[in-house]
């Protein structure tokens, strides 16, 4: 997992996780995101940046981030050297608090290839159009998945949604972000407010059905699809009954096995 960077968002906080099979260590991509981040809100640009903590370097314009995107470092392992790229990581400390970490694509000796990873959390606030920056990111990076939510006790305390879900790390790959190693070993976790399904999972969306029950489904890029369990992110905090029903239906369009999450946060935490 990557490391916690120190902003502590609070209990109600957006996530964002992309699975993306982009070459992310490329400035341009580096570039493009937080253009895209500062169009949604220049309040989501890092104040802190760089490869490791405690995080120092001052955040100063996108232009400042460059050299802290994806510089080289030589690693060693077990006789052989080769030359990889650091992940990088940033934090904001000011309004709208939040921290963002991109372990980015790699190769390693034998071949295999280890697709890019982009964790976003922020502390909720409605004024930002987190959809759309969703939507754009997961395009950039030619997301394989994607998942955007709003936090709450509701789904971040202790046990709510079962043992089972805890013990098979469903739960925290569904609060903490999916990543790369799990989709490939354990698959999805949860369905999220938003959910973007690359052209390796759109065969397991059945368009017609999701439509006539009140779910629509978005055209992407790259072959890919996006839908949404209402239509507000905010519904999340501001029913949470009813966005929980909605997802228990969806989930029923979907073939069982699919969400290793089957039920959701028990009665008594609504």
């Amino acid at each position: 997992m990557p490391p916690v960077v120190e902003a502590d968002v609070g209990m109600q906080s957006v996530r964002i996780s992309i699975i993306g099979q982009v070459d992310s260590s490329k400035w341009a991509i580096g570039e493009a995101l937080l253009r895209m981040m500062g169009s949604a809100d220049s309040r989501l640009f890092p104040e802190r940046i760089g490869n490791s903590e405690p995080l120092q370097n001052i955040f100063s314009g996108i232009s400042s981030a460059e050299k802290y995107w994806a510089p080289e470092v030589k690693i060693c392992s077990s006789g052989v050297s080769f030359v990889a790229k650091s992940n990088v990581l940033w934090v904001r400390s000011k309004a709208i608090k939040g921290r963002g970490h991109m372990t980015h694509r790699s190769v390693n000796v034998q071949g295999k290839v280890n697709p890019a990873w982009l964790l976003l959390e922020y502390k909720y606030d409605p004024r930002v159009n987190w959809f759309r920056l969703f939507k754009e990111s997961c395009n950039l990076l030619q997301a394989t998945y994607g998942t955007l939510h709003l936090f709450t006790g509701k789904e971040t305390s202790e046990g709510v949604f079962g043992q089972d879900a805890d013990l098979s790390f469903a739960t925290s790959d569904f609060i903490d972000g999916l990543p790369p190693i799990g989709l490939e070993k354990r698959g999805l976790a949860n369905i999220a407010w938003a959910n973007y399904f690359g052209p390796e999972l759109v065969a397991e969306i059945d368009r017609t059905a999701l439509q006539l029950n009140g779910f629509p489904v978005e055209e992407q890029e790259h072959d890919a699809c996006v839908f949404c369990v209402t239509k507000k992110i905010g519904d999340v905090i501001d029913d949470f009954e009813t966005f929980s029903s909605r997802r228990n239906r969806l989930k029923t369009l979907f073939r069982s096995g699919l969400f290793r999450i089957g039920k959701e946060p028990r009665e008594n935490q609504f």
